[in-house]
C-alpha cells in the first residue's frame, strides 16, 4: 500500500507542477531549442525541478512514516539527491564547465558515505564475496553518485528519451528491490517512478518540456542511491549498461558529440561520424518517436535480464 501511495502522490504533484511550471517558463524565457525539429521550436527547459517537486513531496510522506532503524539512509538519500538537484539547477542556469559538472556529484555522495550505507561486502565472478571496509563508502559510494548522474545526463537529445529511460531504469531498480525485499530502496524507486511517468506525459514526442540537467542528474542520482541503500550494485550495473556504450562512443569524439540527428523532410539524418547510441538506431530510422522507441526496447530487454536474475537468486 505503501508504494502505491508513493506512486500516486508522485504522479499527482508533478502532473499538476508541469502544468503549472510551462507557461511560466516559457514567459520567463527559461526554454530551449528542439534542435530535431526543422523549425527549432523554443521548449520550456528545467522541467526535471517538477519532477523534483513530486518526488520530493513523496519522498517526505515516506520519511516521515519511516522506522527509527531506515531514517538515516532515507535522509542521507534525500541530502545526496537534492545536492545533485542544485548542481543541475547551476549547470542548466551557468552552462558549467564538463569536467565541473562531472565531479560535483563526489559532494553529494558525502552523506550517503558519512553513514556508511551499504553492506561494504560485494560480490565479483570468480572471487566471491569480497570485505571492502572503508574503501567501500569513501570511495565507491562517490563513484556510484558520480558516476551514475552523469551517464543518465549523457543519453538524451531525443523527445521523451531521458524520462522514458528513466522510468525503465527506476521500474527496475523497484522490481528487483520488492523481489530483495529492500523496502526503503523500493520506497525510493516508487517516488521517483511515480513522477517521472507524469511527466513523460508532457516530455514524450512532441515534447512540451525538457528535463534539463536538473532532471536527468536527479534521476540518476535517485538510482544510484537506491541501489547503494539497498546493496543492489550489480542491478545497477546492468541498469548503465546502455550508457557505458554511450559513454564509450561519446569519448571516441572528445565528447564533442550531441544526440541529435539533422531534421529534413523524412526524418532525422544522423551524422557520418557516430557519437551516440541514437546515432546508430537513426541509421535504421529517422522517424524521431521511433527512435526513442528502439531505445526503450533495448533497454527493457538488458533490465529484464536483470530482474530475472534477481527472481532466480532470492527463489520467490
Amino acid at each position: 500500500m505503501e508504494l502505491v501511495v508513493c506512486l500516486a502522490v508522485s504522479f499527482v504533484v508533478t502532473y499538476l507542477a508541469v502544468h503549472f511550471y510551462i507557461p511560466r517558463a516559457i514567459k520567463a524565457g527559461i526554454t530551449g531549442k528542439d534542435m530535431n525539429k526543422r523549425d527549432k521550436p523554443e521548449v520550456a527547459e528545467m522541467g526535471g525541478l517538477t519532477v523534483v517537486a513530486g518526488f520530493l513531496v513523496a519522498y517526505l510522506l515516506v520519511i516521515y512514516d519511516a522506522p527509527a532503524e531506515t531514517l538515516p539512509a532515507h535522509l542521507a538519500s534525500l541530502a545526496t539527491i537534492l545536492v545533485v538537484t542544485i548542481v543541475g539547477m547551476v549547470d542548466d542556469l551557468f552552462d558549467m564547465r564538463q569536467s565541473v559538472k562531472a565531479a560535483l556529484p563526489v559532494l553529494a555522495s558525502l552523506p550517503l558515505a558519512v553513514i556508511k550505507a551499504g553492506t561494504h561486502i560485494m560480490y565479483f565472478p570468480m572471487l566471491g564475496p569480497i570485505y571492502l571496509g572503508n574503501a567501500y563508502p569513501m570511495l565507491l559510494v562517490p563513484l556510484g553518485i558520480t558516476g551514475s548522474a552523469n551517464a543518465f545526463n549523457m543519453l538524451g537529445g531525443i523527445n521523451g528519451l531521458e524520462a522514458g529511460m528513466g522510468i525503465i531504469s527506476c521500474v527496475t531498480v523497484l522490481v528487483c528491490a520488492i523481489i530483495a525485499e529492500r523496502t526503503a530502496s523500493a520506497l525510493l524507486m516508487a517516488c521517483m517512478v511515480g513522477a517521472l511517468c507524469a511527466f513523460y506525459i508532457f516530455n514524450r514526442y512532441p515534447s512540451k518540456v525538457f528535463p534539463g540537467d536538473v532532471g536527468t542528474l536527479t534521476i540518476g542520482a535517485a538510482i544510484a542511491a537506491a541501489v547503494i541503500i539497498g546493496n543492489m550494485e550489480r542491478v545497477g550495473l546492468f541498469v548503465v549498461t546502455l550508457y557505458f556504450v554511450e559513454l564509450v562512443l561519446k569519448a571516441r569524439t572528445g565528447f564533442k558529440a550531441q544526440c541529435f540527428g539533422t531534421p529534413t523532410r523524412d526524418g532525422l539524418e544522423p551524422p557520418e561520424d557516430i557519437g551516440s547510441l541514437t546515432h546508430i538506431v537513426m541509421r535504421h530510422t529517422t522517424d524521431e518517436p521511433r527512435v526513442a522507441y528502439t531505445l526503450f526496447v533495448i533497454q527493457a530487454l538488458l533490465c529484464s535480464l536483470v530482474i530475472m536474475n534477481v527472481y532466480l537468486a532470492y527463489g520467490v
